[in-house]
C-alpha cells in the first residue's frame, strides 16, 4: 500500500475522481465535498466542503472537467441537488459557481466545447456555459428515468432511458432534439461511442449502431 486517506463518509458514495491537467486526483463526496490529492503521496491538498450536510445526500455522478474548472453534483433522490463548479488555482479549491435546479443525481454531467450540459434522471436537459454557470437553455428531453449518462460524439448528444429509448440532442447553445429510438427493453446502462458506432447495452442485448 502506498497511502491511504482517512474519511469519515455517512454514505457510500459512487462517483470516481477526476485528474485535473496537472495530474491531481480531484473526489466529490457528500461530508467531504470537493478534495484534491497528490496522487504520488496521497497528500490532501485541498478539501471544500460545498454540500449540503443538513440532509442525507450522496455523491453518485463523477465529477468532469470544464477548462480550468472541476463541475461535481451530490444530492439524494426528490432533495434538492447540487452542481458545483470548482477552480483548483495553486493547489487550492475555490466555488465558482453552482446550480441547484433540475442537477442530476445518477446522470454524470458532460462538457462539450464551452458549454456543460446536465441531462437530470427525470428528463430535463439544462446547457450552462462551464466558466459562468450562465443558463443558456432549459428543457424537456425525455419522460422516463435515468441511470445511465450522456455521451457526445462532439455534435449530437446520447442518453438511453430506463425504458429503452435513445434520446439524441444537438451538442449546442440552441436546443433541438434530433432523434428517439425505442429499443423495447429495459436499461440501466450508459452508451459508448468508439470507431464510429454507437454501443447500446440493454438488459438481453448488446448493440452497435454505425454511425453517420
Amino acid at each position: 500500500k502506498r497511502w491511504e486517506i482517512p474519511r469519515r463518509s455517512l454514505r457510500l458514495s459512487y462517483s470516481v475522481p477526476v485528474v485535473t491537467s496537472g495530474g491531481t486526483l480531484v473526489f466529490t463526496n457528500w461530508q467531504h465535498g470537493f478534495t484534491a490529492v497528490d496522487p504520488v503521496s496521497g497528500k490532501v491538498l485541498s478539501e471544500v466542503s460545498v454540500f449540503n450536510l443538513r440532509k442525507k445526500e450522496r455523491a453518485i455522478s463523477s465529477p468532469v472537467l470544464a477548462g480550468d474548472l472541476i463541475i461535481g453534483t451530490c444530492g439524494f433522490t426528490n432533495e434538492p441537488k447540487h452542481a458545483v463548479a470548482m477552480k483548483l488555482e495553486r493547489g487550492k479549491l475555490e466555488e465558482v459557481w453552482r446550480i441547484e435546479r433540475n442537477v442530476p443525481h445518477i446522470p454524470c454531467p458532460i462538457v462539450i466545447g464551452d458549454h456543460a450540459f446536465l441531462w437530470d434522471d427525470k428528463g430535463i436537459g439544462t446547457c450552462v456555459e462551464h466558466q459562468t454557470g450562465e443558463v443558456i437553455w432549459r428543457e424537456r428531453i425525455g419522460g422516463a428515468t435515468y441511470f445511465g449518462s450522456p455521451v457526445s460524439d462532439g455534435e449530437k448528444i446520447f442518453c438511453l432511458d430506463a425504458d429503452g429509448t435513445v434520446h439524441c440532442i444537438a451538442a449546442s447553445a440552441r436546443f433541438q432534439i434530433l432523434g428517439i429510438t425505442e429499443l423495447g427493453e429495459l436499461c440501466r446502462s450508459t452508451p459508448a461511442i468508439a470507431h464510429g458506432n454507437l454501443y447500446l447495452r440493454t438488459f438481453g442485448h448488446l448493440m452497435a449502431v454505425r454511425g453517420r
